[in-house]
């Protein structure tokens, strides 16, 4: 699944995300504001199983990766 919209793409998770998923989720002030089921620190084992049970084929919920849309601003002197 996709849904693309102006600043972001929503998609499903894949084994590509773990890297960037390690990278934003373990950060203690992350998991403070979470349940004490959030792991930290956030390792690559713990983005695998989250990913594995995100895109599990029999799960009844819809779970997707957020893909933000980087704008670059080009700035003119003149």
């Amino acid at each position: 699944m996709q849904i693309i919209t102006p600043s972001a793409v929503l998609r499903d998770w894949s084994p590509e995300d773990i890297p960037s998923l390690v990278r934003f989720a373990n950060n203690p002030r992350i998991a403070a504001t979470l349940r004490d089921g959030f792991p930290s620190p956030y390792t690559s084992r713990d983005a695998e199983r989250f990913i594995a049970q995100a895109t599990s084929p029999g799960s009844r919920n819809l779970v997707l990766a957020i893909e933000v849309a980087i704008q670059h601003h080009r700035c003119d002197a003149g």
